[in-house]
């Protein structure tokens, strides 16, 4: 018999959770298309001549014509869902950065308690990765997870018991759906109310009796 215990990270809120919330919103390899067709090239373009201001100042990467592409390609997806003030003062932070390569375990404590720290005092964040979602349930932080919905069943087979445990944006052909109690004309602002599900709560709060348990 197989039993579904959860993740240790459910249990960070012990000693990373804060009470002081800042006006950022950050983005954590939240998942998109980034193959660009004939038909997208074009839609970027004509994305990138109507809001090149608001693109200049969400530029992921190094400011150049191939990252303002690859920004109006990210911004004509995520725009539908999400206020322009959102997407401007966003912080888009990757998890699986070379800038780690030939880092010591001891370093990589060191940059992942670095981004659990950032990720509390968050207003919300949005995010693809399973080990960012799962901490800011843990820590109280409002997190939305980007879903892609036409990944291999290989992939989306490891999500089988976590992902129920968060609000989930179906991505499917760069159409993000909310898939909770959201009116889809409705963009995401800042003071919109986002509240994670519960359901972690009974996985964290028998993981931490055990984590005590063991330890005494």
């Amino acid at each position: 018999m197989h039993i579904f215990s959860g993740c240790m990270t459910l249990t960070l809120g012990q000693n990373y959770k804060s009470q002081e919330k800042e006006k950022k919103c950050y983005f954590v390899d939240a998942y998109y298309d980034e193959k660009i067709s004939l038909t997208d090239v074009i839609k970027s373009f004509l994305c990138l001549i109507g809001s090149y201001n608001t693109l200049g100042k969400i530029c992921m990467n190094k400011y150049n014509l191939k990252n303002l592409l690859k920004t109006a390609h990210f911004y004509s997806v995520y725009q539908k869902l999400f206020s322009d003030e959102v997407l401007t003062e966003a912080i888009f932070i990757t998890q699986q950065s070379t800038d780690y390569k030939g880092f010591e375990n001891q370093e990589l404590i060191v940059q992942a308690e670095g981004l659990i720290k950032i990720y509390a005092k968050a207003a919300f964040v949005v995010t693809s990765r399973i080990h960012c979602a799962l901490p800011c349930l843990a820590i109280e932080t409002p997190v939305l997870y980007v879903e892609d919905k036409i990944q291999s069943s290989a992939s989306s087979c490891r999500l089988d018991g976590l992902k129920q445990l968060f609000n989930i944006l179906g991505c499917e052909n760069n159409k993000l759906t909310p898939e909770f109690e959201h009116d889809i004309n409705e963009k995401l602002f800042f003071d919109y109310i986002i509240k994670n599900k519960k359901s972690y709560l009974k996985y964290s709060e028998v993981l931490i009796i055990r984590c005590k348990d063991f330890l005494i």
